[in-house]
């Protein structure tokens, strides 16, 4: 072999490595304690829904995907450097402040981030929706004699949704897919498509997944 073809050969694997992005499978997760029950259940069924597609579609395994825990740390990007794949509840504006400032200029209306090494779910911009929204529909309640009881359950299924879709985005960030806007998924980053819309993983993100990762036929 020429050595022009090996020089060829050595920068096209140079290349292809600096694209491809992936992980060894499956990731072992741990979860913030900070996540209330039903926020954890959230982020434990978008798990189940990447495990559930993608899983059925990797080559060496049923799992990708793995809570291996809980953890009781607040966010800091040293945490990026640490080699552990955590999920972060970030409650406040000043946890990851310097962080999202660096990455978005701030952090105003950003609901989540999340790299190779970990996820962070921005929830102070929801909890504070979440407050408006609550005396809202208590007044309204009231004054159309509404059970507040059923209110409540109604507020906790749109937590609960809320927390899974966007851990469920998050989590093929954390496997290295990218954004895609061209097909509907959970990887379209446009607005909060991802959130109102697709709550399960569609042919585009698995085609996304199985890009980096090696897939085989359906093995259902």
């Amino acid at each position: 072999m020429g050595w022009r073809r090996l020089f060829f050969l050595s920068v096209l694997v140079t290349v292809f490595s600096a694209c491809a992005e992936w992980q060894d499978l499956p990731v072992q997760i741990y979860v913030d304690t900070r996540f209330s029950d039903l926020e954890q259940e959230g982020i434990a069924d978008a798990v189940a829904e990447w495990n559930r597609q993608a899983g059925c579609r990797y080559a060496y395994g049923d799992v990708v995907l793995e809570i291996a825990g809980t953890v009781t740390d607040d966010f800091t990007e040293r945490d990026y450097e640490d080699g552990v794949h955590v999920i972060y509840r970030i409650s406040n504006p000043i946890e990851a402040e310097q962080y999202l400032q660096n990455v978005y200029g701030g952090a105003d209306s950003t609901l989540g981030n999340a790299t190779l090494a970990d996820v962070i779910l921005i929830m102070y911009n929801f909890d504070r929706f979440m407050i408006e929204l609550e005396a809202e529909q208590c007044e309204r309640s009231a004054q159309l004699g509404y059970d507040n009881q059923n209110l409540q359950a109604s507020l906790d299924r749109f937590r609960f949704h809320f927390v899974r879709n966007l851990a469920l985005h998050e989590l093929g960030h954390l496997l290295g897919l990218l954004h895609h806007n061209d097909r509907p998924g959970v990887m379209n980053d446009d607005g909060l498509s991802f959130l109102s819309g697709s709550e399960f993983l569609t042919d585009a993100d698995l085609d996304a997944f199985c890009l980096i990762y090696d897939c085989c036929c359906n093995r259902l």
